[in-house]
C-alpha cells in the first residue's frame, strides 16, 4: 500500500512515475479496476497506463478539490483516456496545508 508520505511528494514534485509502478503491481490484486491515477490540484492526472489528461471539469474532482468532502464517487462517466464506460472514486491527499 501506497503511504501518504509518497504520494504526497510525488504531488510537489510531479515525479510520479514509481508512484505509477506501485499502483500497477496494487491492481493486480484488483482485477476489477480499469487503471489507477493521480489528479495533481490542477486537475491534470498521470495514470497507471501511461496517459494523461484533465479531470478539472469532472463532477468528482470539483467535490473533492473545492467542496472538500472526504471522498467522491461519479456516476456513470466516458473515460477520458480510454474512451470506456466507467464511475470514479476520488478522496483528496492533503499535506499539513490541506
Amino acid at each position: 500500500m501506497l503511504s501518504k508520505k509518497e504520494v504526497i511528494e510525488a504531488l510537489k514534485t510531479r515525479e510520479w512515475k514509481d508512484l505509477m509502478e506501485s499502483l500497477k503491481r496494487e491492481l493486480v490484486e484488483r482485477p476489477g479496476y480499469e487503471m489507477a491515477f493521480i489528479a495533481f490540484p490542477d486537475g491534470s492526472i498521470a495514470t497507471t497506463s501511461g496517459s494523461t489528461s484533465d479531470v478539472s471539469d469532472r463532477d468528482y474532482f470539483q467535490k473533492v478539490m473545492k467542496q472538500g468532502v472526504e471522498y467522491a464517487v461519479s456516476g456513470g462517466l466516458i473515460s477520458k483516456v480510454t474512451g470506456k464506460e466507467i464511475f470514479a472514486v476520488a478522496v483528496p491527499v492533503e499535506d499539513e496545508k490541506r
